[in-house]
C-alpha cells in the first residue's frame, strides 16, 4: 500500500488537472465573495452566507478529476501492469480512494483559505456562533470524501477514459440536479392558501386567496415519501452539498453519519465489484 501511495502522489505532483482545480475552487471563492459583498453589506450578513458555497463545485471537481486520473491508469496499461505484478485489487482500489479524498479535501481546503483570507477583511467575520461554523466546516468537508468515495466507485468500474470522464461528470451533474430537487421538495411549506389557476389571453396566472383559509400543499412530500427524501438529503453528498450552501444543517450527527454511510456503502460495492471485473 505504501508504494502505491507514494507512485500515486509522484503522479498527482505532475497532473496539471490537479493544480487546475484548485485554481478554479481559489477563482469561485473569490467570484461568490465578490458577487456576495453588497447583498451582505446590504442586510447586515455575515460572512457565513457566501462562504459555504464550495461544497456543490467540490461535488462537480472531485468526480471529474477521478475520471481523468483514474482513467489514464486504464488506457495506459498502469493499472493492468499491478494486476500482473501481484498487487492484490483491493489495495488498488484503496489506494485510488485514498488518493482521491486526498484531493478532494484539498479542494475544499483551497477554497476555505481563500474564503478566510478574502473574506473577513470584505466582511468583518461571521455572524455564526464558533461552534457551529465549526459544525459546516466539518460536514463540507464530509461532503467532499463521499463525493470522492462515489466517483472513486464509478470510475473504477469504467475501464475507459473518455467514456468515465464523460459518465462521471454528467452523472455529477445529474446528482446535483437531484440535490436541487430534493432541497426544494423538503423546504415546501406542508400548508398554503387558495391558489386558483387561470388562463387569460394564452398565459397561464395563478390567483391566490389570500383571506381563505390554508390547505394541505400538493407540492408537499408526505408519509413514505417524505421518509425516503430525507434519507437521500443526508445519505447522497450532492443532497448535503445544498444543506451545507444554504445554511440548512439540521443534525450534524445525521450529517457525517450519512456521509459515512455513503463511504462505507460506496466502497464495500467498489472493492466487490472491482473484484470481478475484468481488466485487460
Amino acid at each position: 500500500m505504501h508504494n502505491l501511495l507514494c507512485a500515486a502522489f509522484a503522479r498527482l505532483v505532475r497532473c496539471k488537472f490537479f493544480y487546475i482545480g484548485l485554481g478554479a475552487m481559489v477563482l469561485m471563492e473569490l467570484y461568490t465573495l465578490l458577487t456576495e459583498r453588497y447583498g451582505l453589506e446590504q442586510f447586515n450578513d455575515g460572512l457565513e452566507k457566501a462562504f459555504f458555497q464550495y461544497p456543490m463545485v467540490v461535488a462537480l471537481l472531485v468526480p471529474a478529476f477521478c475520471g481523468l486520473f483514474i482513467g489514464e491508469e486504464y488506457s495506459g496499461g498502469t493499472l493492468r501492469n499491478k494486476i500482473i505484478a501481484g498487487v492484490s485489487r483491493s489495495r488498488i482500489y484503496l489506494a485510488n480512494l485514498l488518493l482521491c479524498m486526498f484531493v478532494a479535501l484539498c479542494f475544499t481546503l483551497a477554497a476555505m483559505l481563500t474564503g478566510l483570507a478574502v473574506g473577513l477583511p470584505l466582511t468583518g467575520g461571521f455572524h455564526i456562533e464558533p461552534g457551529e461554523g465549526a459544525a459546516y466546516v466539518v460536514c463540507s468537508l464530509g461532503v467532499a470524501l463521499s463525493t470522492a468515495a462515489l466517483a472513486t466507485l464509478l470510475t473504477m468500474l469504467i475501464p475507459h477514459r473518455a467514456v468515465g470522464l464523460v459518465v462521471s461528470i454528467l452523472l455529477a451533474f445529474g446528482l446535483l440536479f437531484f440535490g436541487q430537487y430534493l432541497f426544494q421538495a423538503l423546504n415546501q411549506p406542508a400548508y398554503t392558501l387558495p391558489t386558483e389557476r387561470f388562463f387569460e389571453n394564452g398565459q397561464m396566472y395563478f390567483r391566490v386567496d389570500y383571506g381563505g383559509e390554508e390547505v394541505p400543499n400538493p407540492e408537499y412530500p408526505r408519509g413514505v415519501l417524505r421518509t425516503v427524501y430525507q434519507f437521500l438529503w443526508y445519505f447522497l453528498p450532492y443532497g448535503q452539498c445544498f444543506k451545507v450552501a444554504f445554511l440548512q444543517l439540521g443534525s450534524v450527527w445525521m450529517m457525517l453519519g450519512g456521509a459515512a454511510l455513503c463511504i462505507l456503502l460506496s466502497t464495500g460495492a467498489g472493492l466487490l465489484l472491482f473484484r470481478r471485473r475484468d481488466v485487460r
